[in-house]
């Protein structure tokens, strides 16, 4: 793979993007990379993406100061997949269980799986996890040895409360670093904020670029929010019930938090040279996110499951308020992220930069259904898009929808089965599922 650098996107949309080289590594030219995600943040949970009753300046600022992706999905409707394909630029169920594992499963990514900060250690980048990692809980699983040089965090799939850092029952319990169990105290969102600011702090000025993937845990469930940041919410809105002034007080204590991240890099003087991602790592929770008019949320495969908010910003690189249409996922960031990198890979995967041309491709989903689908808990169910056309499946005991998201944004008209588009799509995705099942069969060993 040939590397490219991004100085085409100030001016240009990137369906037009003309290849350029890019410097030799540790030069600064090389520029750090800032991924900050989300847990369960829908994609109209922002002020500037459409919410009416949340505040977020901080994040609304730095999609004003980069380019904003209206059509960006997540690689998945829950959290452990949609990491995964992050990870390892592949379709979650290529590389990992297609739904969020037990607590204490160690069996995460395939042996094979060559993940992000692998590729980046390569070309001289020092790499760093502070958050969520949820891809493995006990070793050859941690990040530490999945190429991250350095994690301050948990495993586990959720904090049980953010105060005490109390994990599910099975997890490996409280906060880490490296492998070395923390006594920290504060709220989980404040204590992720403070390492990140420390990590740029003592990486400023250093000839080595770094790699912070900044995986919050906010706003996920339990509804914890700080008590001065839930009366802030409570005195604006005195009529919204408890779970949703939580829920909303979360996302606005997470959006402050993140903008002391980004003083951090500006006073530093870093983030003239660093590439800054925000994105979600799915659709926001049923009940809770903020209306944006599509079918669905977390767990299912509608738009609104796997439909999030996402930016990217790059001072001199990147055209302040540009907004791009593309339809984008989430294992696309891989390799876009090694392309501004200036990083190669060997390894397959499925994933495409969105620094490149736009092509037309066939999109497929597999989420497994939780443990609140009764019957259907631990059974698979799929989508699959190309262009305007989507099939996608209700439940796992509910046949394939097939819809035009042209005309039918929010997913509220099925078209007949017998559809050309139908019986195409289908036979897409029936391609997909047999390259699992032959890659399940040959590459059954896990890390």
């Amino acid at each position: 793979m040939k590397p490219f650098l991004l100085t085409a996107l100030l001016l240009a949309p990137l369906a037009t993007l003309h290849a350029a080289e890019t410097s030799k590594p540790n030069t600064p030219r090389q520029a750090n990379i800032l991924l900050i995600v989300a847990d369960d943040l829908g994609f109209a949970d922002l002020s500037c993406c459409g919410a009416k009753q949340v505040q977020t300046p901080n994040l609304d600022k730095l999609f004003a100061q980069g380019m904003r992706f209206t059509r960006f999905y997540s690689s998945s409707s829950l959290c452990s997949p949609s990491r995964a394909a992050m990870m390892t630029g592949r379709y979650p169920d290529l590389v990992a269980p297609p739904g969020n594992s037990p607590a204490g499963d160690t069996k995460r990514l395939i042996a094979s799986a060559v993940t992000l900060p692998n590729v980046l250690k390569k070309v001289g980048y020092r790499t760093a996890l502070i958050g969520k990692w949820h891809l493995g809980e006990s070793t050859p699983n941690l990040p530490t040895e999945n190429g991250f040089d350095e994690f301050r965090g948990f495993t586990g799939p959720m904090l049980k409360d953010y105060f005490t850092h109390a994990q599910q029952k099975g997890t490996a319990k409280g906060l880490w670093h490296n492998a070395t169990p923390l006594a920290v105290e504060g709220h989980a969102t404040d204590i992720f904020t403070g390492w990140a600011v420390d990590y740029i702090r003592n990486s400023a000025g250093t000839d080595a670029p770094f790699f912070l993937y900044l995986p919050y845990n906010a706003p996920h469930s339990p509804h914890q929010a700080p008590a001065d940041w839930l009366a802030r919410v409570r005195t604006r809105l005195p009529n919204l019930k408890e779970a949703q002034a939580q829920f909303i007080a979360q996302i606005e204590h997470l959006d402050d938090s993140i903008g002391k991240v980004l003083a951090a890099l500006k006073a530093t003087g870093e983030d003239k040279r660093t590439l800054v991602v925000f994105t979600s790592d799915n659709g926001g929770r049923p009940g809770l996110t903020q209306p944006h008019g599509l079918r669905g949320g977390k767990n299912d495969l509608y738009e609104g499951g796997i439909r999030v908010p996402c930016c990217a910003v790059w001072p001199g690189r990147i055209a302040p308020g540009s907004q791009n249409d593309r339809v984008v996922l989430g294992m696309d960031l891989y390799p876009t992220i090694c392309e501004a990198a200036g990083a190669s890979y060997d390894s397959t995967i499925n994933g495409r930069s969105f620094l490149q041309p736009e092509e037309e491709r066939t999109l497929l989903w597999t989420v497994t259904a939780g443990k609140t689908a009764g019957s259907d808990a631990g059974k698979p169910l799929y989508a699959c898009r190309r262009g305007d056309w989507k099939l996608v499946q209700p439940t796992p005991s509910k046949p394939m929808e097939l819809f035009n998201l042209r005309d039918d944004p929010a997913e509220k008209k099925p078209l007949p089965s017998n559809h050309p588009e139908f019986i195409r799509l289908q036979q897409e995705l029936n391609n997909h599922l047999a390259r699992v099942s032959s890659r399940s069969r040959t590459e059954t060993e896990t890390k």
